[in-house]
């Protein structure tokens, strides 16, 4: 189970990692500046994405953005992309984000924190 405070390692591969993604084109290019190997960044989200390490640190940056920032308002925002006819790569892109969150292409296995609400 995540901390609900952990300490972030400013340092570590994993935090490189994360920080390079938002900057770099391809995963595999994040993780060789970060440090990994290159049988490590060939598969990124096998091989670092699922370690506690790196789900510590997004995991932080999650809950900071959601303390700055309300659901409510992100979809406000994600609407107003649909919705435009300016920049259709835009548009598209946020169409298949609300699509994902309303019907996700992958079902999780994980049945252990399965809740059923019955109406």
């Amino acid at each position: 189970m995540l901390k609900k405070n952990p300490k972030i390692d400013k340092n570590s591969k994993a935090f490189q990692y994360y920080q390079n993604k938002k900057v770099c084109k391809t995963k595999k290019e994040a993780a060789l500046k970060a440090g990994y190997s290159m049988a490590v960044a060939v598969k990124p989200s096998q091989a670092i994405e699922q370690t506690q390490d790196y789900q510590l640190i997004e995991r932080h940056f999650k809950d900071e953005l959601l303390g700055k920032i309300t659901i409510s308002e992100i979809a406000d925002e994600l609407t107003k992309n649909i919705r435009q006819d300016t920049q259709l790569g835009a548009k598209n892109e946020a169409i298949r984000i609300a699509l994902n969150k309303i019907e996700p292409d992958d079902i999780p296995t994980d049945t252990e924190n399965v809740l059923i609400v019955l109406k």
